[in-house]
């Protein structure tokens, strides 16, 4: 006898209730804390030295337990595979050019590789209860970094290169879009699949990051976030999602890495950069450093790269600086045209997955938090674990909505 499935019916948006996943509280908090250790906070590890190595090892003990979830019950698809493919590159070039695997490769590169295997094997368990985990665990730390601007409006912490003024509790000002962009893209998600455009949750979500970026005024990120709430608005509608698809976004994001930063189209407009932006026509000397990668990629190092620990970059006036400002130029300048590939891969199997799902509003949704991270990657190195959790959601995500889809016509018949 045919075991019965329960009917997938569709909400006002047409797109099928997840009946088949309840609330699940253990992945919730499952998920939870496996994500903590890779959201450091800036200020405990300023304040308390020793606790960059507490977080390390329990990195690795979250790291260990997410390869193994994935081995035991997550989805072997493409998009796993490529995070893998990317990592083992990554331990070649570090290996080549005799780079530590501790730190920067295993906090970096493998978590990176981990978030994609978290996703994966939710996407098999119980991917309503994951993403509301994600939800609540950015939001907290949206909201804890809100008191701390709250209670410490001139700062937390200085470092060598930046003034108190920049860092809170999570961190650097430019690195909030960590959890902003996640808090608000999730929540959104999550009122799409229930067929809602837009929530009061959601709102307060978006709240709790304009006083941030308000407050500590990163100009990347407030921009990122304005345009991809711009998009989510127009994703709205049928004509305009079909349109602003996931390969259109993609290509556009190659296309503009190609202006900015090899035809360098930021000169011509350098009066609207210099005076609605306040900032210089060179980017705050992004120019410079952009250069000095491209210069660097020499024949020993083009198919490599420099490794894990290569991502340091010296600029044409002696400055040294911690990374590329350009995460395309970043996976260059690591990973060589091998990695670089790797992270293209991903790109495009994101893209081309949102596309296949256009017509749904949650993939028009997952199209403005993937945005998001793309605006930002062009000026800045978005080389954390929360830009691969922002694909592997779209990736999963889009790839739920046509298995409902087809499961529903199946049904239907």
């Amino acid at each position: 006898m045919a075991r019965h499935r329960p009917k997938h019916k569709k909400n006002a948006l047409g797109v099928p209730f997840l009946l088949d996943e309840r609330l699940s509280v253990p992945v919730v908090l499952c998920v939870v804390v496996l994500l903590i250790p890779f959201f450091e906070l800036g200020m405990v590890n300023a304040c308390y030295p020793d606790m960059r190595n507490i977080y390390y090892y329990i990195r690795l003990i979250c790291i260990s337990t997410i390869i193994l979830l994935y081995l035991v019950r997550g989805e072997k698809d493409a998009l796993s595979v490529s995070s893998i493919a990317l990592c083992l590159v990554m331990l070649i070039s570090t290996c080549i050019n005799g780079g530590s695997l501790r730190f920067a490769f295993i906090n970096e590169w493998v978590s990176m590789a981990a978030m994609a295997l978290l996703v994966a094997w939710a996407f098999r368990v119980n991917f309503t209860s994951f993403l509301w985990a994600v939800m609540i665990f950015s939001t907290v730390l949206s909201a804890a970094n809100v008191l701390s601007i709250v209670a410490f409006p001139e700062g937390t912490y200085a470092t060598q290169y930046t003034p108190q003024g920049d860092h809170f509790l999570y961190g650097h000002r430019n690195a909030f879009y960590q959890f902003i962009f996640l808090s608000v893209g999730v929540s959104w998600l999550l009122d799409a699949w229930k067929g809602k455009r837009f929530s009061a949750r959601t709102g307060a979500i978006f709240l709790l990051g304009l006083i941030q970026v308000g407050a500590a005024y990163s100009a990347t990120t407030t921009i990122a976030l304005a345009l991809a709430v711009m998009l989510g608005f127009l994703v709205q509608f049928v004509p305009w999602r079909r349109v602003l698809n996931g390969l259109v976004l993609v290509g556009l994001y190659f296309g503009l890495f190609a202006a900015i930063v090899i035809f360098r189209i930021n000169e011509v407009f350098a009066p609207v950069i210099e005076d609605v932006f306040q900032r210089s026509a060179t980017l705050t000397g992004r120019t410079a450093i952009w250069d000095a990668v491209i210069q660097r990629m020499d024949s020993e190092h083009l198919l490599f790269g420099y490794g894990a620990s290569g991502k340091t970059v010296i600029a044409g006036s002696g400055l040294e600086f911690p990374h590329p400002h350009n995460e395309l130029l970043t996976y260059l300048n690591c990973g060589g045209i091998a990695g670089l590939a790797c992270f293209v891969t991903v790109l495009v199997l994101v893209g081309w997955s949102l596309f296949k799902s256009r017509n749904v509003l949650v993939s028009g949704v997952l199209c403005s938090l993937v945005s998001a991270f793309l605006v930002v990657s062009l000026a800045e190195s978005v080389l954390h674990p929360s830009l691969m959790l922002a694909l592997a959601i779209a990736w999963y995500a889009s790839k739920k909505i046509r298995g409902q889809a087809g499961r529903s016509r199946t049904e239907d018949r």
